[in-house]
C-alpha cells in the first residue's frame, strides 16, 4: 500500500500527546540523558583528531556521499564508488566510533546499558552524547573524521572478488536524504557516484536472489513529523529503489564481515534460523486461502519477492510471511565454528558492523575485525561473549518503545470517531477476529467478528480509541449494519 495522507496531531495545539509519548518513554525507562561522568567523558575525546599513518589511511581525496532520512545527523556510513573495467570499484566507510570509545571508561559501560538508540517521534535516546554521535564522530559532510572503510572489488555480475577493511581519515562530501538522492538518480545527469550506486545496487539483488535472500516488501506503519510546530501523523512507507540499492551496499558487507570473522575462528555473527516445515505449511496455506498460486516447486523466497504490496491479498500475504523472520539473534562464537552461523533471510553468514552510533555491538565488530588475524584481547573476548544477551534487551525495548507509540498515535487520531465506519483490509485473522489494515488513517488494529478471511476488504465500525491505554479496536460491518 501507498503512503497516504494521514490525520494529523499537532504537539504544539495538543500538550497530551508530548505528555504521552514521555509517559511511555517512562513506563519503558528509556533514559532521557546520561550520567555526569559520561557526559565529561565524551566531551573530553570529541576533541581528539584522527593522524594519517601506517595504522591510518588517509582516504580524504575520494567522494565519499552518503544517504540518510532527512532528519538524520548520527551517520554511520559513507558510500563512494568508481567503475573498474565491467565492474566496480567501491569504498564503504562507516564511523569508528572505537576511535573515541575507551575500553573499561564510562563511554562503554553506558553504551552496554542501553545497547542501542532508541527513536520516538519527538527525538531519541542516542547511544553515546550527542556531542559524539551527532558530531564529532558522525560522518558529517565538509568534515574530516575517523572511519572504518571497506574496499570491495565487484565484477560486472556483482560478486565480490577482493575485500579488505582499515582505518582510515576520511570527508564527506555531500549529505543527501532518500528522495534528493532518488531525484538526482531519476535526472537525465546522473552524478557518477550515484550511477555506481545504482550499478551495484541492481546487481547485488541479483546475486540476493540467486544465493536465496529473502526480499520481502511489507509498508512500515509509521509516525512522521510534518515538519511544523511539532506536527506528527501516521502513514505507511514504502521503499525507494535507492533506498533498497544503498541496502545492498550494506548487507555486502555485513556478509564480508560474517565471512571473516568464520574464517578467522571468532566473531559475533547476526543470525536466523530456517524455518520449520511446519511454519512453511501454514504460509502456503494462506496463500491458498487468498488464492493466490504459490506452486510447489516455488521456494519462499520467489514467492515473496514476487508479492505486490500495492494488491491487498498480496500486502496480507506479506503481512503473514513475516513469522518466518521470528527468531533473530547475535551469536558469539570462539574457537569453534557456531552449529547455526548463517542469517536465513540474508541466506549466508552476516554481522552487524555497519551502525555502530545506534547499535553497540557494532563497534565490537569493528574492532574485532581491524585486529586481523591476531587474537582479541581479553576486555574484547569479554564484551562479545556478553553481547549477545546486551542486544537482545536492547531489541525488545526498541520494538515495544514504537509498538506503544504507534498504538498510542493511533488512538489519538481517531478520538471523537467512534462509530465512524472505515474501509480496511484482514492482514491477520485469529479465534477471535482479526487484524485490520485501514488505508486512510494509516491504522492496523483488531476488530471483533467471525468470518473474516485473509486479504477481506471489509467495513469496520470503530468501537474504541483509547490514548491512555493506546488500545483502538473495531468490529465487523456487516450488510451495512
Amino acid at each position: 500500500m501507498a503512503t497516504v495522507k494521514a490525520v494529523k496531531l499537532r504537539a504544539g495545539s495538543d500538550p497530551t500527546l508530548t505528555q504521552g509519548f514521555e509517559r511511555i518513554r517512562s513506563g519503558l525507562g528509556v533514559p532521557s540523558g546520561f550520567p555526569v561522568a559520561v557526559e565529561r567523558e565524551a566531551e573530553e575525546v570529541a576533541g581528539k583528531t584522527p593522524v594519517a599513518g601506517p595504522e591510518r589511511s588517509d582516504r580524504r581525496d575520494l567522494e565519499f556521499v552518503s544517504i540518510d532520512p532527512p532528519d538524520s545527523m548520527d551517520l554511520d556510513q559513507a558510500f563512494a564508488g568508481s567503475k573498474q573495467g565491467s565492474g566496480y570499484r567501491v569504498y564503504y566507510a562507516i564511523a569508528d566510533v572505537g576511535f573515541f570509545v575507551e575500553p573499561g571508561g564510562a563511554l562503554e559501560a553506558e553504551s552496554f546499558e542501553r545497547g542501542s538508540t532508541l527513536y520516538s517521534p519527538d527525538g531519541r535516546a542516542p547511544l553515546y552524547p550527542t556531542i559524539l554521535s551527532e558530531g564529532a564522530a558522525s560522518l558529517l559532510p565538509g568534515c574530516d573524521r575517523p572511519a572504518v572503510v571497506w574496499t570491495f572489488d565487484i565484477d560486472g555480475e556483482g560478486r565480490v572478488t577482493a575485500a579488505k577493511v582499515e582505518r582510515s581519515i576520511i570527508r564527506n562530501r555531500r549529505r543527501l536524504s532518500y528522495a534528493e538522492a532518488q531525484a538526482q538518480i531519476d535526472a537525465p545527469e546522473v552524478p557518477e557516484v550515484l550511477q555506481v550506486l545504482r550499478g551495484v545496487g541492481s546487481t547485488r539483488q541479483v546475486v540476493e536472489r540467486e544465493r536465496g535472500g529473502v526480499d520481502l516488501r511489507i509498508p512500515d506503519q509509521q509516525i512522521e513529523s510534518t515538519g511544523r510546530q511539532g506536527g506528527y501523523q501516521l502513514a505507511y512507507r514504502t521503499e525507494q529503489p535507492v533506498e533498497r540499492w544503498n541496502a545492498q551496499i550494506s548487507l555486502m558487507t555485513g556478509i564480508a564481515a560474517g565471512s571473516l570473522m568464520l574464517d578467522r575462528g571468532s566473531g559475533l555473527l547476526r543470525t536466523l534460523p530456517e524455518p520449520s516445515e511446519e511454519t512453511v505449511r501454514g504460509l502456503r496455506s494462506s496463500a491458498a486461502a487468498l488464492g493466490l498460486s504459490w506452486p510447489e516447486e516455488v521456494p519462499y523466497q520467489d514467492f515473496v519477492r514476487g508479492l505486490d504490496p500495492s494488491q491487498p491479498k498480496e500486502a496480507a500475504m506479506a503481512s503473514a510471511a513475516r513469522v518466518l523472520f521470528r527468531g533473530a539473534g547475535y551469536t558469539f562464537f570462539e574457537g569453534e565454528r557456531p552449529e547455526q552461523p548463517s542469517h536465513y533471510a540474508v541466506a549466508a553468514p552476516y554481522a552487524h558492523v555497519t551502525a555502530p552510533l545506534r547499535r553497540m555491538a557494532d563497534r565490537l565488530c569493528n574492532e574485532l575485525l581491524l585486529l586481523g588475524g591476531t587474537g582479541a584481547p581479553a576486555w574484547l573476548r569479554g564484551a562479545l561473549s556478553s553481547a549477545p544477551e546486551i542486544m537482545k534487551a536492547a531489541d525488545r525495548r526498541s520494538r515495544e518503545l514504537g509498538s506503544r507509540m504507534v498504538d498510542f498515535v493511533e488512538a489519538k487520531v481517531l478520538v471523537g470517531r467512534v462509530g465512524e465506519l472505515f474501509e480496511g483490509v484482514v492482514v491477520q485473522t485469529g479465534s477471535k477476529g482479526a487484524l485490520i489494515q485501514v488505508g486512510s488513517p494509516a491504522v492496523m488494529a483488531k476488530a471483533g467478528g467471525n468470518g473474516m478471511k485473509l486479504g477481506d476488504q471489509v467495513s469496520v465500525r470503530l468501537t474504541i480509541a483509547d490514548p491512555a491505554g493506546g488500545e483502538v479496536g473495531f468490529e465487523l460491518v456487516r450488510d451495512g449494519h
